[in-house]
Formats: structure tokens, sequence, C-alpha cells
């Protein structure tokens, strides 16, 4: 049974990948995950993984590269999944991390005399990685 992340994720996009169209989607799949997540987590046990290791991931790109931030934290939550499917931990620190202000920053930027006069203009400087308020670390 693999506990380091970055075994994890191999054996998980080795199990996805017969499903995807492209032969390129494997290792596309796994290339953000090489990038941005296993310089951190890559050799950390699975149930060691924390909330706050995948805001340290996802923060640093969050405003500049919102794109492959969204997939790298579906990716992630994928592999957290997969460890708790297979009993190595007992919940995804994902679930408790949501984006912040992103789509209204963006929406309010696209649109700001619409958004103006709706009240929605958001400052992008809040706009970011919230952590569910209320919520422990083991809950």
């Amino acid at each position: 049974m693999p506990s380091p992340f970055a075994e994890a994720a191999r054996r998980l996009r080795d199990q996805l990948s017969p499903g995807w169209r492209s032969p390129d989607g494997a290792r596309l799949w796994l290339s953000s995950l090489e990038r941005y997540a296993f310089p951190r987590i890559g050799v950390a046990p699975n149930w060691e993984v924390t909330s706050g290791d995948v805001i340290g991931i996802l923060a640093p790109i969050w405003h500049e590269k919102a794109t492959t931030a969204r997939k790298l934290r579906r990716r992630i939550r994928a592999v957290m999944e997969w460890a708790v499917a297979m009993e190595i931990r007992a919940g995804n620190p994902c679930d408790r991390i949501r984006p912040g202000t992103r789509r209204a920053a963006l929406r309010s930027a696209r649109h700001a005399g619409v958004a103006a006069r709706r009240g929605c203009v958001r400052n992008r400087q809040g706009a970011g990685l919230e952590l569910e308020a209320g919520r422990e670390a083991g809950v």
C-alpha cells in the first residue's frame, strides 16, 4: 500500500489513464503535480498532508495561473480521495479549501459597470484561497 503522495498520484494516474482519450492525458495530469505539489508533499505520507500544505502549494499560483491552480487542486483532491478509498487516511484535506472571491473578482473586472451597479465589485487583493471557517483540523 503506497504511503508517499507522489507514489499514490502515479498509481491513481495509472488507474485513470485507460479511460482518457489522449495518451498525453496521463503525462499532462501528472506534470502539474510534479511541478507544484511533489516538491512540497511528494515524499510525505498521505496521512500527513494537511489543508495548510495544499494551500501552501496553491496560494503562490492562484492569481497568476488560476486555471493551473484549479486543475492542480482537483488533482490533489483526487489523490486524497484515492487515499481515503484505500483507507490510508480518514478525510480529504481539500474538502476544507474553497476558492475565495476569485470568480467574483474576474466577473467584476470583466463587467465592471454592471457589477458596480449590483454591488458586486470585489477587490482583487481579497481574492484567493480560504480555509472554511469553524472547521477544526481533525473534523
